[in-house]
């Protein structure tokens, strides 16, 4: 979110402004503020998993403009999209879901990190690809952090198997059109 606010506020500052009214300068302080900061900005905007009013309000108004969805798809692509890619290349995933697992692991995780690398490549020659995700599944999840571990572990199964209960919700890949086989 501080990339994409800080590259709209140098290309388009007038799209912070109208979104944000006279909270356009605090918006602007708080994104090139230290990550302590942030974070306990963020905290003082939530209630929950919810954004409180002003906050709300204007990034539903940001969100709005073109140039604003074409930077989240710009930023989505090259930080996350990409990268998996890569990963789902160097460990063979060739699946839909495969890509699925690796884009979700570097939106959540930021990658695979070493440890998990290492219980991958410990874990040898799966005889699938499932057996693959499933593995590389379960390594990103025993590298999280314990406070963690379990939220992760069924996040990324839910993923690599394709369905699977996430808190909140069920998820199906067929419903989302997501294939379990190949990719282009």
């Amino acid at each position: 979110m501080q990339k994409i606010i800080l590259s709209i506020q140098s290309s388009r500052p007038e799209f912070i402004a109208q979104a944000f009214g006279d909270k356009a300068a605090d918006l602007i302080g708080i994104m090139q503020a230290s990550a302590r900061d942030q974070e306990r900005w963020a905290n003082s905007v939530s209630a929950g998993s919810r954004v409180v009013e002003p906050w709300r309000t204007g990034f539903a108004v940001l969100g709005q403009f073109p140039e604003v969805q074409a930077e989240q798809r710009r930023r989505a692509h090259d930080d996350y999209f990409v990268p998996a890619v890569n990963t789902a290349n160097n460990l063979a995933l060739k699946s839909e879901l495969g890509l699925a697992l690796c884009f979700d692991i570097h939106v959540q995780d930021g990658g695979i990190n070493n440890a998990a690398q290492s219980i991958i490549d410990d874990a040898g020659s799966p005889a699938t690809e499932h057996d693959l995700r499933v593995i590389v599944a379960n390594a990103v999840a025993d590298s999280a952090s314990q406070a963690f571990s379990a939220d992760v572990r069924q996040r990324k199964l839910t993923i690599a198997n394709g369905e699977g209960d996430c808190p909140r919700r069920a998820f199906r890949s067929r419903q989302l059109g997501i294939e379990r086989n190949t990719r282009a």
